[in-house]
């Protein structure tokens, strides 16, 4: 299992209004219960706004999940 930044889990789990702790590198959608279309659009203004992360509209499914999340981020140089 890979670890994933604090401040990613933090801005998701703000996001979808769930506790960090239940949130790793293999959460995506179909685990939890407030990550359906308005959980992904909340994802997606939150990663606007705390990493300046701006999505062309085919990268949009990559926010189904943590690690996909992370993969965009680090593609974006916004993570190491």
């Amino acid at each position: 299992m890979s670890v994933v930044s604090p401040r990613v889990l933090n801005t998701i789990s703000e996001a979808l209004q769930v506790s960090p702790a239940v949130l790793t590198a293999e959460s995506g959608s179909s685990d939890i219960e407030n990550w359906d279309s308005m959980g992904t659009m909340n994802i997606l203004l939150s990663l606007e706004s705390e990493f300046g992360l701006r999505l062309a509209p085919g990268q949009t499914s990559q926010l189904q999940s943590v690690q996909g999340i992370v993969e965009l981020l680090k593609k974006a140089g916004k993570l190491e």
